[in-house]
């Protein structure tokens, strides 16, 4: 299969993954940049979650369910989050004008653009040389597994991480975390694309779609928007070997891709919640909360051992959030109890 070939399958695959997360963030009433990097990762954590809930119930897992499970939640969330919608309203489609949009093509949009241009196409580019082929398998330990992974649920349909350790090979279920295998089967049933093709298309989107957004969502709560910032954002994005490249070719370890390729984003959202990004914004926090929920349980349900270091680096977050609290505003000796009670 040439690369000219694989486009319109590498494309559909990319649009299950983005499509049924991009309903979720208008139901958060999520927006710009935010919106575009928590689209893949909603999805991911829809699958994932109703694979759980629907083994428990014993509803069966497939498309139409799937389907449906997306449309209560997002009306659900919807209807949550109504008071905060008309807080904060967003223009309706019918009020967007043209010159508004003129207006909206700053050079920092620009930088972003261009960012996210460069940052996805040079790690797309480094992948397509490390694959060589769009068919090309995995000759690895653990591809072996998760391969077959994705076909026993597509052919069984039985996708919850509380069984899926066994594969229905062992009497007893165990548990294996598997989102990435969800995602994966989803697809597959969709699409009837091959289990192996979807596992590299799969890889470009996460690593160059989901981590270079995620990138940029973060640098802009850390530094802001400026354009040296977002530009050099995208580049640095790319230029680390240990991610997103080594782990597309070493295991491979396609779950530790996706939870890690979630990573900036989560971070970003915490940030944000928290109220430690770089420029405050008039935005609501509760779907920054119910986002965050959500994309913890998807990173979990990829490999746990991302949701460990979220959580040292919150812990860091919530030290600063401490510090701003009560430097200035309490007694020297409230601030030296509350160091001795953190560490």
């Amino acid at each position: 299969m040439s690369w000219l070939e694989a486009i319109p399958l590498y494309f559909l695959v990319m649009l299950v993954l983005v499509l049924p997360g991009l309903l979720l963030t208008f139901a958060l009433n999520l927006r710009g940049l935010l919106r575009a990097a928590m689209a893949v990762p909603l999805t991911v954590a829809g699958f994932a979650a109703s694979a759980v809930i629907f083994g428990l119930v014993g509803i069966p897992w497939n498309p139409l369910t799937v389907a449906i499970a997306f449309v209560v939640v997002g009306a659900g969330l919807w209807a949550v989050l109504i008071p905060v919608r008309r807080r904060h309203p967003r223009p309706r489609l019918g009020q967007i004008r043209w010159g508004a949009l003129r207006e909206q093509m700053t050079s920092q949009s620009i930088a972003l653009w261009c960012a996210f241009i460069v940052g996805a196409g040079l790690i797309a580019h480094r992948l397509k040389l490390i694959l060589e082929t769009p068919d090309a398998i995995s000759q690895t330990y653990d591809a072996n597994f998760h391969y077959n992974a994705v076909q026993y649920i597509h052919d069984t349909g039985n996708a919850s991480s509380l069984t899926l350790g066994g594969l229905g090979v062992t009497p007893e279920a165990t548990f294996y975390p598997a989102a990435w295998h969800n995602a994966a089967a989803m697809v597959a049933t969709v699409t009837e694309i091959s289990p192996w093709i979807i596992a590299n298309a799969m890889t470009f989107v996460f690593c160059a779609l989901v981590w270079t957004l995620g990138c940029l969502y973060l640098a802009t709560r850390l530094f802001g928007y400026r354009p040296v910032i977002t530009v050099s954002t995208g580049l640095v994005a790319a230029c680390f070997p240990a991610f997103p490249f080594l782990l597309s070719f070493y295991g491979n370890l396609f779950p530790n891709t996706m939870s890690i390729a979630f990573l900036p984003v989560l971070l970003g959202m915490l940030c944000e919640a928290l109220g430690l990004a770089h420029e405050s914004r008039n935005e609501a926090r509760t779907p920054l909360w119910l986002g965050t929920l959500l994309v913890i349980g998807a990173t979990g349900l990829a490999h746990p051992s991302s949701v460990l270091l979220a959580l040292l680096i919150v812990l860091i977050m919530l030290l600063t959030v401490w510090w701003r609290a009560v430097a200035g505003h309490r007694p020297w000796w409230l601030i030296g109890l509350g160091a001795v009670g953190w560490f």
